[in-house]
């Protein structure tokens, strides 16, 4: 298990199955339960470069899934 820094959280990279799994910690909600954001790649390298743009896209307040379609985006965007 390996510990990144990503920003100023504290991430940690591990092997899951055939790939590698990534965990952010991002504190703690209003309520006191912990926030983690996880993703999972082929390698360390994918993994990273997933985790960083989570955390990228957590700071400008986008709040999207990885299978966001167009559709859903146009609907959000209607609504």
């Amino acid at each position: 298990m390996s510990k990144i820094l990503i920003g100023k959280y504290q991430a940690t990279i591990y092997p899951d199955g055939d790939g590698f799994t990534g965990a952010i910690s991002l504190g703690f909600d209003g309520q006191g339960r912990r926030q983690r954001i996880k993703r999972k790649g082929r390698t360390k390298a994918i993994v990273k470069d997933k985790l960083i743009q989570a955390v990228a896209d957590r700071d400008a307040g986008l709040k999207t899934v990885g299978n966001y379609t167009v559709a859903q985006a146009v609907q959000d965007w209607l609504s």
